[in-house]
Order: structure tokens, then C-alpha cells, then sequence
């Protein structure tokens, strides 16, 4: 937090959702600036990439508008005309073409900077609520115990029209299927069809609380996604939104990180 924010002079940046403040949009234009221009010296090969060919490319196949020389300028111009969600479409792109952890990461830290409410999980722009769950969401895709159901979880929110019961199921699934895969791999026990029964198992061998409490959350969890409408289609009273589908993707991530960590530390 800056001086002025602390001393509580200003304000500090909302947490960008559905808008793009200026600050960010610029950040992001100097981001692509810096890679071109990294492109321009010739005694810099890092990317392995034409600086020129780069520019062609994004104003043919980003911008669709007829091929030739394409100077910067031109591009930046293109860039401020954009939409807040197009600058995300066009981060998306610049990364992707250059397709370097160190660009992504570097794109993570602008937005970390400017508050936005998205960060690039998986080499995907997702909306995330803070950084601890984007970390958690990192974990669960990479501890490989949930046959990659949160990786499709993440994949279909950052989709133009995301279902979001689609990706709510997804995310229970991959909890349900961690929790097959830990009891299967760390004790005798066949696993259960029923999530409950490998609930059960896993507190036997003590891998888990067994405060009621505790258990009954994780029952909740998937009876949410059973009976409520998510997994089959059933009249509701309210209306699934983003907000509930980024919540069960980082809840759910969140526990699948927690069983790897478990499973890790015996």
C-alpha cells in the first residue's frame, strides 16, 4: 500500500471486476511495448521471435486488418480503442504468442499491482477473489489427484459464455474424485461410489478432522452440487452466477491443495 493510501489521503484501486482503470490499461500497453522493444535488439535473442513479424501478426490476427508493414505506434493507437475485456483479449494473445512463464508472471505481478480482479492460472486469464486462492488453484491443477476436473473447472470460467453449473459440477467432481484417489493410494480400503463413504474412510485413519462439524461440511459440499440443481437439471429459486461458480472452483481447489499437502507431509 502506497504512503497517500496508508495515511488514508487517497483511495485505494477497487478491485477491477467488470472495468479497467487507465493505470492498468497502460501497464498493459508498456508490457507489450517492453517485449517489442526487447525484439528490436538485435543482440537480444530471448523470445526468438521477429520483432516485425510479431507486430504483422497481432495487427492481421489479433486487430483482422489487411496485412503489411505495421509500425508500433499503430498498434498502441489500436490497443487504447479497445474495450476493458478486449486489453484482457489482448493480453491474452501477446502472452500466449510469446508463451514464456516470465511473461506470464509478469502480467500476473501488473495485475496483482492494479487490483485487477483476473490472473492468468494455467496460462488462462481466470477471475480469481485473491491471491491466496489463485495459488490454491495452481496447486489443485498440478497435484494431479483430480483427473484434471479443476483445470476444466478454470478452462470453462474463462470461456466468452461459461456454464456455470458445468463448472460448479466439475470442481465438486474433482474433490470426490482427490479423495477416491488418496484413500485408494495411501490405505487398503476400496474406495466407495458414495462420497460420504470415502469421507468415512478417510476419518478411520484418522487423515482427517473427525469433528462432526467438519465432516458435515464436506457432505454439504457435495450434496450442494447433487441436489441443488448443478450435476442434473432441477428447478431452482435462484439464479447461479460467477460469483458462485469462482467461489466453488477456489473452495474446491482450496481442498484438493489440502489433500496433497496431507498426503505430502505423511
Amino acid at each position: 500500500m502506497k504512503f497517500s493510501e496508508r495515511m488514508g489521503y487517497t483511495q485505494p484501486l477497487p478491485f477491477q471486476t467488470d472495468s479497467m482503470s487507465e493505470g492498468l490499461k497502460n501497464d498493459i500497453i508498456n508490457l507489450y511495448c517492453q517485449i517489442y522493444q526487447i525484439k528490436c535488439d538485435e543482440a537480444n535473442d530471448f523470445y526468438n521471435l521477429d520483432a516485425d513479424k510479431f507486430n504483422n501478426d497481432i495487427w492481421e490476427n489479433f486487430f483482422h486488418n489487411i496485412s503489411g508493414y505495421t509500425d508500433i505506434q499503430i498498434i498502441i493507437a489500436q490497443v487504447k480503442k479497445l474495450e476493458w475485456f478486449e486489453i484482457y483479449d489482448f493480453l491474452e494473445y501477446v502472452c500466449s504468442y510469446i508463451n514464456d512463464d516470465d511473461v506470464y508472471n509478469a502480467s500476473n505481478l501488473l495485475l496483482k499491482k492494479q487490483n485487477s480482479g483476473f490472473r492468468f492460472v494455467d496460462h488462462i486469464l481466470i477471475p480469481i477473489s485473491d491471491e491466496t486462492d489463485m495459488k490454491n488453484v495452481e496447486n489443485a491443477i498440478n497435484s494431479n489427484f483430480d483427473n484434471g476436473h479443476i483445470k476444466i473447472a478454470t478452462q470453462k470460467l474463462s470461456e466468452k459464455n461459461p456454464d456455470y453449473p458445468k463448472i460448479i459440477g466439475e470442481s465438486i467432481d474433482g474433490v470426490e474424485i482427490a479423495i477416491k484417489n488418496v484413500v485408494s493410494n495411501l490405505y487398503d480400503d476400496t474406495p466407495t461410489n458414495k462420497f460420504g463413504g470415502n469421507i468415512k474412510i478417510l476419518k478411520k485413519h484418522n487423515f482427517l478432522d473427525g469433528h462432526p462439524a467438519y465432516i458435515e461440511i464436506l457432505n454439504k459440499l457435495y450434496g450442494y452440487a447433487s441436489d441443488g440443481g448443478i450435476r442434473h437439471p432441477k428447478d431452482r429459486d435462484y439464479k447461479i452466477t460467477e460469483a458462485d461458480a469462482v467461489f466453488a472452483v477456489e473452495i474446491c481447489s482450496a481442498f484438493v491443495s489440502f489433500l496433497k499437502y496431507k498426503v505430502s507431509s505423511l
